[in-house]
């Protein structure tokens, strides 16, 4: 049974609830069923956004004043709990302590700089809004104004129905008499939140396995509270190597191989909770090479499956793997050296998500990936296919090179100024050049050799010249 209240002294804040983000939209002045304590005041956003309420506070003129925290979601519901979460059905937004008075009273919502947010005047005994003391039926806000009806904490409002003005005098009479008997109406009252048990449970949502310098996708899942109060949660990542984040979803690179704990903690108001898990980071272990039409192959050399979604490999031009390319342990993709513009057989690198090199067309960057010395020079020395070498070209010994690596993956060069260095000179070229000279060079031995020589001659020209003299 519903029964509709209004006056026309009401048209005023009905307007300025129009205007509002979030409104009063339920009053519970009454208590329920169980207890005249359990009393609750809802609030709606009626926004396309979320609105943060963080330091708002809802206040009745008469000393009953409860700070806000937090964020309703567009289109969400915010239930405020007299004393404990039992007061309404559904899981509170906010627990305080304190009482409305069953003689009416205003209720004021501001916003952190003091301004307001949404006003209602309840009037004498509520008689502006409704309610009743003896059903326990709350006062609602609907499209054409506050009715009386059944309680709908967290859910919509019931709609409007007949007036009903016979049952609307005795629900005055009885609330007239229930505020002669209440002691608690002019109380100054002050905001307490208490802290029930918490049923706030986290799930976090990440993958097992990752690889070195892939950025991995975090999230978490609350649940066992409600929708209003799991969207004003605030997340605290730790990623177990010394880095954190803020946030419900949040991305992370590993740089480093190993096993890593990761936790998150949400906290809103009373509701608190941690969740962990582990993630092992795999390192990635890859080679080109090329097939005898000269095609660039990428060879997995790990013992484990690699996704390589996101990888480019570049020489000429560039080719970036499309989402979900996993290879096998020990598989081996083939890219058509026409795609890369590759018709030179110039250097070719593999770049992972970080754009950190992880394989190269030559043996010397291979071996610098492998190695912890610091990168000396650059090694033009391409390790080709099966495809057999020139007898003139195979008969000349390659250069020595000094042996180098990188300290970490940071230190290998990016895709640009590697680009350079790929298109400015033919590297077989280069090495043949190398090649050649090495075979031109002498031995290290002979300056030492030279110079014992030079000092014989000497030695005996001076005794030579000693004998002419006498």
């Amino acid at each position: 049974m519903w029964k509709i209240v209004g006056c026309s002294a009401f048209l005023f804040l009905c307007t300025q609830t129009a205007q509002a983000a979030v409104v009063i939209h339920e009053v519970a002045w009454m208590g329920g069923e169980d207890s005249a304590n359990d009393e609750w005041i809802e609030l709606y956003n009626d926004e396309p956004s979320s609105v943060s309420v963080d330091g708002w506070v809802l206040s009745d003129g008469m000393g009953l004043e409860v700070a806000l925290a937090g964020a309703v979601g567009a289109g969400q519901y915010a239930v405020l709990e007299r004393t404990d979460d039992n007061s309404a059905p559904g899981s509170a937004f906010l627990i305080y302590t304190g009482a409305l008075t069953n003689g009416g009273a205003t209720l004021s919502l501001r916003r952190t700089d003091g301004s307001l947010e949404d006003q209602v005047a309840g009037g004498e005994n509520w008689e502006n809004i409704g309610g009743d003391n003896t059903t326990k039926e709350t006062a609602q806000l609907t499209s054409g104004g506050w009715v009386t009806g059944a309680p709908t904490p967290g859910k919509q409002n019931v709609t409007t129905g007949t007036p009903q003005e016979t049952e609307e005098e005795d629900n005055k009479v009885a609330s007239s008499n229930q505020t002669r008997s209440s002691s608690s109406g002019n109380s100054k009252q002050k905001t307490i939140l208490s802290l029930p048990d918490v049923d706030l449970e986290l799930e976090i949502v990440a993958p097992e396995l990752v690889y070195v310098n892939q950025p991995v996708s975090f999230s978490v899942e609350p649940s066992g509270i409600g929708e209003v109060a799991m969207d004003s949660l605030r997340y605290q990542w730790n990623f177990g190597d010394t880095y954190e984040e803020e946030g419900n979803e949040v991305q992370h690179t590993y740089r480093y191989p190993g096993t890593y704990v990761v936790s998150v903690r949400g906290e809103f108001s009373y509701h608190e909770q941690t969740a962990r898990r582990e993630i092992t980071v795999l390192p990635v272990s890859f080679s080109l090479t090329r097939n005898q039409a000269g095609d660039v192959q990428i060879n997995n050399d790990a013992p484990y499956e690699i996704d390589l979604s996101g990888f480019t490999i570049k020489g000429t031009k560039s080719v970036t793997l499309p989402e979900r390319s996993f290879l096998l342990p020990n598989g081996t993709i083939t890219i058509d050296k026409d795609r890369l513009e590759d018709r030179r057989h110039s250097m070719v690198m593999l770049y992972d998500q970080a754009d950190v090199v992880v394989a190269s067309t030559y043996s010397g960057i291979r071996e610098a990936l492998a190695s912890s010395q610091p990168l000396k020079t650059l090694v033009v020395e391409e390790t080709l296919s099966p495809t057999p070498l020139p007898l003139a070209q195979a008969l000349v010994p390659t250069a020595p090179t000094d042996s180098f690596s990188f300290n970490n993956q940071e230190k290998i060069p990016s895709k640009e100024p590697q680009d350079d260095v790929a298109n400015s000179a033919d590297f077989d070229d280069v090495a043949l050049v190398s090649a050649a000279t090495a075979t031109d060079s002498l031995p290290l031995e002979w300056p030492y050799m030279a110079l014992i020589g030079l000092l014989t001659i000497s030695i005996l020209g001076l005794f030579a010249g000693k004998h002419r003299n006498e």
